[in-house]
């Protein structure tokens, strides 16, 4: 069928577009769009990722919706060696059961294909708790 299945990773529909020069002074500007994506368990109506930028300085803009939860995800950093790292600068979450959490500050990120490096995370409700 229209369906792109691998291991425990499908999706519905699929689109891209992008221009630029993957090398490494050369700058991208690239989208993907996956919709009726199912990893593992998780269901997401879409997931778009974005990226603008060069390897050694980008952007990469996330958007998740899934049935009961959205998600929103700002990092800026670098790839070099194997290795991504940066900052996760913005992180906006809504679920219909725990209501909106949103990120309080920036925290480092690093990862390659052996590990992951998280700074230590602090999210606020509304303003008014921190988790």
């Amino acid at each position: 069928g229209d369906e792109i299945a691998y291991d425990r990773i499908s999706v519905s529909r699929l689109t891209g577009s992008g221009s630029g020069m993957l090398k490494q002074k050369g700058t991208v500007v690239a989208e993907v769009k996956a919709e009726g994506l199912v990893v593992g368990e998780q269901k997401f109506n879409t997931f778009v990722a974005e990226l603008q930028g060069e390897l050694q300085k980008h952007i990469l803009r996330v958007q998740a919706q899934m049935p009961k939860h959205s998600a929103f995800f700002d990092l800026e950093g670098r790839y070099a060696e194997k290795t991504w790292q940066g900052n996760v600068t913005k992180v906006d979450i809504q679920s219909e059961n725990e209501g909106k959490l949103k990120l309080n500050e920036p925290v480092t990120l690093k990862f390659s294909g052996v590990a992951v490096d998280l700074q230590e995370v602090c999210f606020v409700d509304q303003g008014t708790a921190e988790i």
